[in-house]
């Protein structure tokens, strides 16, 4: 039986759609049959709430067995877990050897002896493993490579750091995933990979939803958030590149023209571009008092906000992948798009989608949404045939085939 470690590690919401995307792989990977694999979801701290309330009961780790998955509670039971998940323990140890007190030797030859031989492969659903060195071949997933298209959103020392870091986790894994074709165009061409090394393992759409809100949930978001009337609704943490900055100069057009009252409300992580640019930005805005930074809400917030908004704009410079468009359109919410990336092919639909850059353009299609009931109907309508279009995809037996191709091909070369 081969043995496959998914190292979900410590990703959080500061991590932006890293985490998520991780979290989201799993639970695809738990409506799938994996005959003949072990699999173990490794990590250095308990696996998120997210996780334990999928409907598994996911305790710290768990193993999946030919016919699905077998969850194991142990966190109650601390030496317990030591023991039977002794390899993810030194696996996270040896990754990260600093601040672990009297588990320190964990950190030796005993460490790498474990999960080098443990697993016969590794899959880390990020860009960069904690260590480049395995004995076994491993899986590395590349989100994007923003900074060849933005450069100015960087640093020269950020540049120059992700160029090492990228290539050397690149260069190093059996197999690199991406989630769409043009993040692979880019690692093809910029950093000249072998075609058959990159594959494209779709977004786990199907579980991209949120769960059922009880009345109590909807009442408490309805009177934390009922203030606010019509209002757009945008999700992402404050980089350079989500475009804030444009999204307010393109609502300043939209209320110079409408006559009642609009809001425009915000969610995600308020980071240093959020102090340094975006916030007083807002402060000097004609209509300040209806642009909202909310910063980071409760999933069940985030669902109401979706729920009740006059439309979800995104628009985002660089996108690989945008789950607040994905989310939105799975709640049937008419969506707005840049013209950027993977969100034209996402929305399926260039009536609602407007060139980032151009604010009149999208000021007037956001003024449209909010004046043009038909309109807003055809997003609807869109957003819910693209979903049942994404609903068809199944990334678990994408995942098996990229795991036994890897391993098939790491022995012949043996």
């Amino acid at each position: 039986m081969d043995r496959i470690g998914f190292y979900r590690g410590e990703l959080d919401v500061s991590s932006g759609g890293v985490a998520p995307y991780a979290d989201r792989l799993l639970r695809a990977m738990q409506h799938h049959r994996f005959g003949g694999m072990e699999v173990s979801v490794l990590g250095g701290k308990p696996v998120r709430d997210e996780l334990r309330s999928a409907g598994a009961g996911l305790g710290d780790a768990a193993e999946l067995r030919g016919g699905g998955f077998v969850w194991r509670k142990v966190r109650r039971n601390g030496l317990f877990r030591r023991i039977l998940f002794h390899s993810a323990d030194c696996l996270y140890h040896f990754m990260h050897p600093r601040g672990f007190g009297r588990r320190a030797p964990y950190r030796g030859w005993l460490s790498r002896l474990h999960c080098d031989l443990r697993y016969d492969l590794l899959h880390f659903p990020f860009q960069l493993p904690p260590r480049l060195t395995f004995r076994c071949p491993f899986i590395v997933t590349m989100h994007d490579v923003q900074e060849l298209h933005f450069p100015e959103f960087f640093t020269p020392e950020d540049r120059a750091l992700r160029a090492e870091l990228y290539w050397g986790s690149i260069s190093q894994a059996n197999r690199v995933v991406v989630s769409f074709d043009h993040v692979k165009e880019d690692l093809l061409r910029y950093f000249r990979l072998p075609e058959e090394r990159v594959v494209v393992l779709p977004v786990p759409y199907s579980e991209c939803g949120f769960s059922e809100s009880g009345y109590s949930d909807e009442k408490e978001a309805s009177e934390k958030y009922g203030e606010f009337g019509r209002y757009y609704l945008y999700p992402a943490q404050t980089w350079r590149h989500k475009n804030h900055l444009g999204l307010i100069e393109a609502f300043e057009r939209v209320r110079s023209e409408y006559s009642g009252r609009l809001d425009l409300v915000c969610t995600g992580v308020k980071n240093e571009y959020y102090e340094e640019a975006i916030r007083k930005r807002v402060e000097r805005s004609p209509v300040g008092d209806s642009i909202h930074f909310l910063g980071v809400v409760s999933s069940a917030e985030l669902k109401w906000l979706y729920c009740n908004s006059l439309s979800v704009v995104v628009p985002s410079l660089y996108e690989a992948g945008s789950f607040p468009l994905i989310e939105a359109m799975q709640l049937q919410m008419p969506v707005l798009c840049a013209s950027t990336t993977s969100l034209p092919a996402t929305i399926g639909d260039e009536r609602f989608v407007f060139d980032p850059r151009d604010v009149v353009q999208m000021g007037s299609m956001m003024l449209r949404m909010a004046v043009d009931d038909g309109y807003r109907q055809l997003g609807v309508e869109n957003s819910r045939m693209r979903t049942e279009e994404f609903r068809q995809i199944k990334v678990g037996p994408i995942v098996e085939e990229l795991w036994r191709s890897t391993l098939e091909q790491s022995r012949t070369k043996l």
